[in-house]
């Protein structure tokens, strides 16, 4: 089986270098600014993945932490 990390790393560079397929001499102003959202978005969720990735064992461990706590006893 790969390992998860590997099949992460490379959803996140998919993610990022994707294509969206924009052509705004042929799309009109709505499918365009759609288009550059879905783009926006999908290197957003890929440059997320990739800063979970590079996190230390301590800040994962934090993160998740912080997860597992009810709502209720957080200072916010």
């Amino acid at each position: 089986m790969k390992d998860l990390n590997q099949t992460l790393h490379i959803l996140s560079e998919w993610l990022i270098n994707s294509d969206s397929n924009i052509d705004p001499y042929h799309d009109g102003t709505l499918e365009t600014a759609i288009k550059y959202s879905k783009q926006d978005t999908k290197i957003e969720i890929g440059q997320m993945i990739q800063e979970i990735l590079n996190m230390d064992e301590n800040s994962i461990n934090s993160e998740v932490e912080r997860i597992n706590t009810p709502k209720s006893k957080l200072p916010f």
